[in-house]
């Protein structure tokens, strides 16, 4: 239930939060792909920076069609990334 004046996306963490997930890997997926469509953006990512080994590790990802297409488990150069 939206509440005059709070924000669209609360809608939708809200509904998240009464979510019942099988797995944190779930709940992630449901929550890059939530921030996606706020975002107005094809793929979300969350990734562990490790600066002694100069990497991203992407350790969940939301890709939707013509998205980017980065899949969790990809190791990408952390000098090659913003």
């Amino acid at each position: 239930m939206e509440h005059a004046g709070s924000p669209a996306y609360l809608g939708g963490l809200s509904e998240l939060a009464g979510c019942s997930f099988d797995s944190v890997e779930e709940a992630t997926e449901a929550l890059l792909q939530l921030l996606s469509e706020q975002l107005g953006m094809r793929s979300a990512f969350l990734t562990r920076i490790t600066s002694e080994e100069n990497r991203n590790e992407v350790v969940a990802s939301h890709n939707a069609p013509d998205g980017c297409g980065i899949p969790a488990g990809a190791v990408l150069p952390l000098s090659g990334t913003f």
